[in-house]
């Protein structure tokens, strides 16, 4: 039974943010920076969360 709990890079499909306390939402800057930069092949990653996500994001 392969676990769910940890994914490749790669194979990153989507990130859901419950909601938007830091401890839920810091990591997504780093996820951003090692889909950019990251010598992987990628599809778009697709940023799903609560109101206001996409103000704390960018």
């Amino acid at each position: 039974m392969r676990s769910t709990a940890h994914v490749d890079l790669g194979d990153l499909a989507a990130i859901w943010i419950s909601h938007l306390h830091a401890d839920h939402s810091a990591d997504v800057l780093t996820a951003f920076y090692a889909l950019v930069f990251a010598d992987i092949t990628r599809r778009p990653v697709s940023l799903y969360g609560p109101p206001g996500i996409a103000e704390r994001t960018t």
